[in-house]
């Protein structure tokens, strides 16, 4: 009878630990607001020489960087973001269809134009089973928004500056 209760130990020992291992190897819920997505977008304009860089990380902080920070995608300046707005940014292209609207735009674009743009734009998202990446010449419009988008909350940094600022008229008042 100890045999026998032996090998049901050793028995109920390794099935608890396989369930265990099995748990240990099962991913946590991702408690990202991006879902485990980041999103990254550097625009090259060659005949003004400017270079922007925008990122949205895991961690739901929107970063920026302009000239070499730029072009080296580091972020020199972040703020958090709310729900909403990481929504606003990761929305369009976290949809398939829009890299497919992007992609037919810019066909279009090169079969009617032979002039190149000094303009360029790479896109990439990354994320848990997404992996999507795209350069592109020129403006297309999904992506304009989406830049519009990205500089809107890029001049947050400068609101401290401005906001200190005297308003116009204001010196000649008294």
């Amino acid at each position: 009878m100890t045999a026998g209760c032996g090998v049901g130990r050793i028995a109920i020992a390794a099935i608890v630990l396989l369930a265990l291992a099995g748990c240990a190897a099962t991913p946590a819920a991702s408690t990202s607001p991006t879902g485990d997505r980041v999103l990254e977008v550097h625009r090259r304009d060659t005949v003004q020489l400017r270079e922007e860089f925008y990122r949205v990380d895991r961690e739901g902080r929107f970063g920026t960087s302009g000239g070499a920070a730029a072009r080296q995608e580091e972020v020199t300046w972040s703020m958090p973001l709310a729900a909403a707005q990481i929504e606003a940014l990761l929305g369009p292209p976290g949809d398939p269809a829009w890299w497919e609207g992007v992609r037919a735009a810019q066909r279009m674009q090169s079969s009617t134009s032979s002039e190149r743009s000094p303009l360029r734009t790479t896109v990439r998202l990354v994320g848990p089973g997404v992996r999507r990446s795209i350069a592109v010449e020129g403006e297309i419009e999904s992506v304009e928004e989406l830049l519009a988008a990205l500089r809107e909350l890029a001049r947050r940094r400068h609101e401290p500056q401005l906001d200190a600022l005297p308003e116009a008229g204001e010196r000649f008042r008294r």
